[in-house]
């Protein structure tokens, strides 16, 4: 077959935006997946990208020959030119191609309109990272993109070190930045929530949240919110792994719409990839056998108190520990399966 991705990567030159952007793993993985099974991949774009990891692209005035085209979708971004000059292009595909168009939500940003003109269009199929996908969608959930899964014993040495290298390490880390989540990060993350975290755990925060915007908290409002917390900048794509090994515990934060539908975001495989405990806010929906699991181990929560509760229990025994890990790491990999994507883009309904 003869499939098209249409997405900024990995075209984008924005040293920012380069350095941050979260799908680069898991779209390698993918194309690298579908080429290994014999289809052909092109960037649909209007300009020309490094081999990266397809040579092939094609203009979108040129799309007649492919079966399928993959759209991860973006939204109108006026204030970042090549964001715009994307969406701009994915509704002239939209608007010309009648072939088969996979359109991936990732950032729920389909407004009411555009997805019941989505829904109603024969050669659309929409999908999401979703555990308990929205009416209309199909499940489609990130695959784990790294070679390998942690063994019991790389958990258990991370548990054991040595007292000199646990002094380096970070009882929680939250990569991510100031979008939607701030009075969830301070219920889980701050000492000053009235059921806040334990303020002896050493936390870090990675990403936007000291950097000034109209639209964010001032930084100094976010240094007084979290008095416990060490704020980091952001952080390149391809070092979140070694800033989530170098800390024992993350939490899954989330807008309130990705919780309504079980969201699961590349997090959740760089995680298990650290051996970092995952938590889950009591607010994220999932299926019962999934949220069993997670209960069992104390992983789901309600507020950094429980939370902190939760991780001091985990931490007193290395069986635990060991033990926890392992079973996330297996729900969490079943759920990151490769096969709905080849089945998907192969063009299976």
């Amino acid at each position: 077959m003869k499939i098209g991705i249409h997405t900024y990567e990995p075209g984008i030159t924005h040293k920012q935006l380069v350095n941050s952007t979260g799908g680069r793993d898991w779209l390698k993985f993918v194309i690298n997946m579908l080429q290994s099974r014999g289809h052909e991949v092109f960037w649909v774009s209007n300009k020309l990208f490094p081999a990266w990891p397809s040579n092939k692209t094609l203009k979108t005035t040129k799309l007649d020959g492919l079966d399928t085209i993959f759209m991860p979708w973006r939204w109108p971004m006026p204030k970042y030119p090549e964001r715009h000059a994307l969406y701009e292009q994915q509704q002239e595909i939209l608007a010309n191609y009648k072939g088969r168009i996979i359109v991936h939500d990732e950032d729920h940003m389909i407004t009411a309109k555009e997805e019941q003109h989505l829904m109603t269009s024969p050669n659309v199929v929409l999908t999401a990272p979703e555990l308990l996908p929205r009416p209309g969608y199909k499940t489609l959930i990130f695959p784990y993109p790294f070679a390998g899964l942690p063994t019991p014993d790389m958990i258990e040495d991370k548990f054991t070190k040595l007292p000199n290298e646990r002094k380096k390490m970070v009882d929680f880390v939250y990569v991510g930045n100031n979008y939607e989540r701030y009075n969830q990060t301070k219920l889980f993350l701050s000492t000053k929530h009235t059921r806040g975290l334990d303020p002896e755990l050493k936390v870090q925060i990675w990403g936007n949240w000291l950097e000034k915007h109209s639209d964010r908290e001032t930084p100094e409002q976010v240094k007084t919110d979290f008095p416990n917390v060490l704020f980091q900048g952001r952080l390149p794509q391809n070092q979140v792994r070694d800033v989530l090994q170098n800390a024992y515990a993350t939490v899954a934060l989330h807008k309130p719409s990705y919780g309504h539908s079980g969201f699961v975001t590349i997090r959740w495989a760089e995680a298990i990839a650290a051996s970092c405990i995952l938590f889950i806010p009591q607010t994220f929906k999932m299926p019962r056998a999934f949220a069993s699991l997670f209960m069992a181990d104390g992983l789901v929560v309600a507020n950094g108190d429980e939370m902190s509760d939760s991780f001091h229990d985990i931490m007193n025994s290395k069986y635990r520990f060991v033990g926890t890990l392992l079973r996330q790491q297996n729900m969490v990999f079943q759920h990151m399966d490769d096969r709905p994507w080849y089945k998907l883009l192969e063009g299976e309904k």
